[in-house]
């Protein structure tokens, strides 16, 4: 029986086997930093407070740029910590996540989700 490997936003692998699903590699289409903030921005907006999913995508977005290294060196951390920073199940400091994103050539925007005063807005 053949079996595939794919991974979900945080980079857990699961085997698939014999399903004839084609596996999809978020990685591969995350060619440029306007794309790596997109997809780290549609993460960061599905998962809520999982702060897991949106290192994850982090990751994900670190494994797209092709070198941890070079994005480790642009973000001012050593590989370790750029690796330390993404494991599974790391509590990250902000500053670190911005430097992240920084290394990335991305950056964090804030938006409104509601008017807390009154109870009005979109979602």
């Amino acid at each position: 029986m053949r079996q595939n490997r794919a991974s979900n936003a945080t980079g857990e692998f699961r085997i698939m086997s014999g399903l004839g699903i084609t596996i999809f590699d978020p990685a591969e289409a995350l060619t440029d930093s306007e794309r790596m903030a997109a997809y780290v921005d549609v993460v960061a907006e599905e998962a809520g407070d999982d702060v897991g999913e949106i290192l994850g995508a982090l990751g994900i977005a670190v494994r797209a740029s092709g070198s941890a290294t070079a994005v480790a060196m642009r973000a001012s951390l050593t590989l370790e910590e750029l690796e330390t920073a993404l494991a599974k199940g790391a509590h990250p400091s902000f500053e670190a996540v911005l430097k992240i994103a920084r290394g990335l050539g991305i950056r964090m925007r804030f938006a409104a989700k509601n008017d807390v005063w009154t109870g009005k807005g979109p979602g």
